[in-house]
């Protein structure tokens, strides 16, 4: 099972990096749409990293609870909430392509990213904090 579970997290971060590659050059960052979608790379490879080390540090010991339970986690949530916000701003960009056809601003769109990428990142951080006081550790005895 740990096997099938590592071979998927390896894909997984093999994918991610080559995506990362990939939206790295300028060309498919033309518009916000690339902006948003290296960001996603980034913030999927940082929670595929995250579910790695959760995952093997409750294979391989137990010992370390408050690392998985609290910093684990709550790294693990935000880059959830971060991967759909981002894709849902790549579905309204898309939205309002096909709506302004020709009169739509690719740089008023690189720029518009550029300012709720950080938005984003910094409100799903706070809104998660509350994990850190809700959490509390039972030792199984």
């Amino acid at each position: 099972m740990i096997i099938g579970i590592l071979v998927c997290l390896f894909l997984g971060t093999i994918c991610n990096t080559l995506s990362i590659i990939t939206f790295c050059q300028t060309r498919t960052r033309g518009m916000g749409n690339g902006i948003y979608r290296l960001w996603i790379s980034i913030i999927g490879q940082i929670g595929t990293i995250a579910i790695t080390i959760r995952l093997l540090l409750i294979f391989v010991t137990k010992s370390s609870q408050w690392i998985t339970c609290f910093g684990l986690d709550y790294v693990i949530s935000v880059s959830i909430a971060l991967y759909y916000s981002l894709t849902a701003c790549i579905a309204i960009e898309r939205t309002v392509v096909v709506y302004t056809h020709v009169l739509f601003d690719k740089m008023r769109s690189r720029s518009v990213a550029k300012i709720i990428i950080p938005i984003l990142i910094v409100y799903h951080s706070l809104i998660a904090i509350h994990e850190f006081f809700q959490r509390r550790l039972f030792s199984d005895r």
